[in-house]
C-alpha cells in the first residue's frame, strides 16, 4: 500500500502551496487524455480492468472523478488514487486521496500509470528535487506503464528536455503569454536516466 509521507519540517511550504492557484489544475479528464496522449478506457480495457493510477498534485481529483463516471466496467480491481496537500476529498472507491506531499510521497506500489498535471513547478518552486522525484515516479512503475507530466517555465523545461532526450515523448510549446509548456509522455521500458543533483 502507498503510504503517505508529509514531512513536518515542510509545514511552512506546506501552507504556501495551499495558498497557491490549485484551481488552475482542476482539469477535466479530457484535457489530460488530449494533452498527455492517453486513452484510459483503453489501457484499463487492455489489462483487462487491473489498474492502478496515481494523480500528484490532483487538485480537486476532476480527472480521476470523470474516468470513473465514463467507466462502466468492474471496478473492483481499479485503484485510482490522487495526491495532494489541499484539505482531504470525500470520495468513494475505487478512488482514493491521500493528503500527502508529491515532492517526498513514497509509493509502496507499482502503479500502471502516473499523472503529474502542472503540479511540477511548485515541486520545482518549493523543493529543487524535481529530477528525483521523476526518477521515483518512473521506478516505482510497473514495466510498461506510463508516467506523465508537464512543466511551464523555460529553464525547467530546458532542462528536462535535455535530460530526457529520447527516453521521453516530448512536446514543447509556447503559451500566447511567452510561457514555455513542455509535456513529456514515458513508456517504463529501462532505466530512466535522468541527473538527481537538481
Amino acid at each position: 500500500m502507498a503510504k503517505a509521507n508529509l514531512n513536518p519540517s515542510n509545514e511552512r511550504l506546506t501552507e504556501q502551496l495551499l495558498n497557491e492557484p490549485y484551481c488552475r489544475r482542476d482539469y477535466s479528464l479530457k484535457i489530460y487524455e488530449a494533452k498527455f496522449q492517453l486513452d484510459l478506457v483503453r489501457e484499463v480495457q487492455q489489462r483487462e480492468g487491473h489498474f492502478i493510477w496515481y494523480d500528484f498534485c490532483c487538485g480537486g481529483f476532476y480527472a480521476g472523478r470523470d474516468f470513473l463516471k465514463g467507466h462502466h466496467g468492474q471496478t473492483d480491481n481499479l485503484r485510482i488514487v490522487g495526491v495532494d496537500v489541499i484539505k482531504p476529498l470525500a470520495l468513494d472507491p475505487p478512488l482514493i486521496f491521500e493528503k500527502a506531499n508529491a515532492a517526498s510521497y513514497q509509493l509502496r506500489e507499482s502503479p500502471d500509470l502516473i499523472t503529474c498535471h502542472n503540479g511540477l513547478k511548485y515541486i520545482e518552486k518549493y523543493f529543487k528535487n524535481t529530477n528525483q522525484v521523476i526518477q521515483q515516479w518512473h521506478e516505482a512503475l510497473k514495466q510498461g506503464g506510463t508516467l506523465a507530466f508537464n512543466a511551464y517555465g523555460e529553464a525547467l523545461a530546458e532542462r528536462l528536455e535535455e535530460q530526457l532526450g529520447e527516453q521521453a515523448v516530448v512536446r514543447r510549446e509556447t503559451l500566447n503569454n511567452g510561457c514555455v509548456h513542455f509535456i513529456a509522455r514515458i513508456v517504463k521500458r529501462k532505466t530512466l536516466e535522468l541527473v538527481l543533483s537538481d
